[in-house]
């Protein structure tokens, strides 16, 4: 059976209908109940994530969205309800760290986690968290943590200087078959020239004046936003409007 609580009930349901009714009928039919109430507890049951080892396994499977929403909500109980406590324990321990899952849909986890600490809501960082996990993706996780990054770079450039030569790098040339977006991304990962030109743009991003590199990215997602629709043909774009609200939360946190 699926829960444990549930293997008394079943067997109380058994005996009741052993005592009220025959196994073979009089006009010869079988009685039928007991096969009928076995089948859902022979039917595949949603997971039940209780651990560490069961999350990790479980890692973006958008079928257990629920199973995860629960078992942060149970562990944040565990944290007596303080939220940031339940956010640093899962974004910074295991073997896979919840915090590499941040980026998933352009950071709206991130988004999430920076409102629900303002906010103090536990939902929020449980949500931000579930998200994390669900639309967690091993190509960012072992990109971010490729030693490949620790390598000096040649040169440190601006935001937007990047972005600049990333639309005339030709690794990235008929590589997203699928057309654009950022559901396409695992497309990058698969072709190696493109991983390889990604690894490089990250290596050269300037980090040496946070406080000047946020402002740089903030303005950068806005122009994003807004300029990657040809004039008087404005369209809404979800991934992209993301941008912004990762960036303030970058900002916050």
């Amino acid at each position: 059976m699926g829960q444990q609580t549930s293997r008394p009930v079943f067997d109380s349901k058994l005996t009741k209908t052993h005592v009220e009714h025959a196994l073979i009928q009089q006009d010869g039919r079988h009685n039928d109940i007991p096969t009928t109430a076995s089948t859902p507890g022979l039917l595949p049951q949603e997971a039940v994530i209780v651990d560490e080892e069961t999350k990790t396994r479980l890692l973006g499977d958008k079928r257990f969205q629920r199973a995860f929403m629960t078992y942060f909500s149970l562990l944040n109980n565990q944290y007596n309800s303080n939220s940031t406590a339940l956010a640093l324990s899962q974004l910074f321990s295991g073997s896979k760290p919840l915090v590499y899952g941040l980026f998933a849909s352009l950071g709206l986890p991130l988004t999430f986690l920076s409102d629900g600490i303002e906010l103090r809501s536990a939902i929020l960082v449980a949500q931000s968290l579930t998200i994390s996990a669900v639309d967690w993706q091993d190509p960012i996780f072992d990109l971010l943590t490729s030693s490949q990054l620790a390598r000096p770079a040649s040169e440190l450039l601006s935001p937007e200087e990047l972005l600049r030569r990333v639309a005339y790098d030709g690794r990235f040339s008929g590589v997203m078959k699928s057309g654009p977006g950022y559901h396409n991304i695992t497309q990058i990962f698969a072709n190696a020239g493109a991983r390889a030109a990604v690894v490089e743009y990250i290596q050269q991003l300037d980090c040496r004046n946070l406080s000047l590199l946020l402002p740089q990215l903030a303005s950068l997602s806005v122009l994003l936003l807004t300029a990657t629709h040809k004039p008087t043909q404005p369209a809404f774009d979800f991934y992209l409007a993301h941008l912004r609200g990762d960036f303030g939360g970058e900002r916050e946190q």
